[in-house]
């Protein structure tokens, strides 16, 4: 290894990386794909159909998520001339909401193929240059979506990868003294392959480019095994949100009486981590958490819920301020922990190998 020219080693670390994130894993375990650790945690998109398009006229104000008073996520939509509807042909601010979501997950469910052909027929990943990304037709991602009951027109899935590509947010964490760092969404860049279909048509290649961060997420293995086309088939958000959020943190799951047999979830953070409104109505607030719970359990990620004794109340004085919910894994949740961090180690090995390859090319172009 040591004797291979740098560039070539590092090529050739970069594709085990690719292959291995989007190896197939054990459907004992369930564990069909791969989220980017830490990436999918970041609360960056607005679920509210009434706030996601609005017509521009000022300088358009950001979305606030504001966590536990200390952490900030402004969100910051894109500027897109609207081509169909009834604003077509005027300028609006569009922001990053469930439909962008979905594409996200979408993409790196494609990735997840292996790598892309022509003479294939399903999208896959593909590397230009240095940089990480996706090719699939409009159609495809369609389709992709349908089959996960998640229905869109394809002028509305081209209109969300603009979005994608153009929105950003900003973070500040007012303990660590951060001010607000500008972060963009998975899109980076996108372009038509030149393969002889016209340029409207909606069967033509895209290529779409990861942004840096979830590219050097995957090239440092830094990702964790769950089964993706099960988080994309959710119906709520906050369903989505939390599945992804166990996968990376609820790592000693355990039905054994031991730490990590049972995990509390708070309903306030949650619903705002998972870019949901948080109603003024305590009972709309208690349904929503409640039904995104349901459904996570319905796809056996944790048990059923009883609401007599895995649900206390929170309280300031004599007021209720808050719900605390107490939920516990499944065995079919477990077995996908248990090959995730398995997985992760290998990614892991391989990531560092990467890096230490890269540094050596980096040394050599000095």
């Amino acid at each position: 290894m040591e004797n291979k020219p740098p560039q070539k080693d590092r090529k050739e670390l970069i594709q085990q990386q690719l292959h291995f994130f989007s190896m197939p894993t054990s459907r004992q375990t369930g564990a069909k794909g791969n989220t980017i650790l830490d990436y999918d945690l970041v609360p960056r998109f607005i679920h509210d159909k009434n706030a996601k398009s609005v017509r521009l006229s000022d300088e358009p104000e950001p979305k606030i998520i504001q966590l536990a008073e200390k952490e900030r996520y402004a969100i910051y939509p894109a500027i897109i001339k609207k081509k169909v509807g009834v604003n077509k042909g005027r300028t609006c601010a569009i922001y990053p909401g469930t439909r962008e979501s979905l594409i996200e997950d979408c993409l790196i469910l494609f990735a997840q193929n292996g790598e892309f052909s022509l003479n294939s027929s399903r999208p896959g990943y593909r590397l230009d240059g240095g940089s990480m990304g996706v090719c699939f037709t409009l159609s495809q991602l369609r389709s992709a979506l349908r089959e996960r009951n998640k229905e869109y027109r394809l002028d509305e899935l081209r209109e969300g990868l603009e979005v994608l590509q153009s929105a950003y947010y900003t973070y500040a964490n007012s303990d660590k003294g951060d001010l607000d760092i500008r972060m963009s969404y998975i899109v980076s860049e996108m372009k038509s392959l030149n393969t002889g279909v016209n340029e409207e048509s909606n069967d033509r290649i895209v290529y779409v480019a990861f942004n840096p961060r979830a590219t050097e997420g995957v090239k440092k293995g830094k990702y964790r095994s769950f089964d993706s086309a099960c988080a994309l088939t959710m119906k709520s958000p906050i369903a989505r949100y939390l599945f992804k959020e166990f996968t990376h943190t609820w790592q000693n799951a355990n039905n054994k009486g031991e730490p990590g047999h049972v995990r509390a979830i708070d309903q306030n953070g949650t619903i705002l981590a998972a870019g949901c409104l948080l109603s003024s109505n305590v009972t709309k607030r208690k349904n929503l958490l409640l039904k995104a719970l349901r459904e996570l359990a319905d796809f056996g990620v944790i048990q059923p819920i009883d609401e007599k004794l895995d649900l206390t109340p929170v309280k300031n004085g004599k007021r209720i301020v808050d719900l605390q919910f107490m939920v516990r894994p499944t065995n079919r949740f477990i077995g996908q922990q248990i090959n995730g961090f398995k997985r992760l180690q290998h990614s892991l090995k391989i990531g560092d190998s990467l890096s230490k390859a890269e540094e050596r090319l980096r040394i050599c172009g000095d």
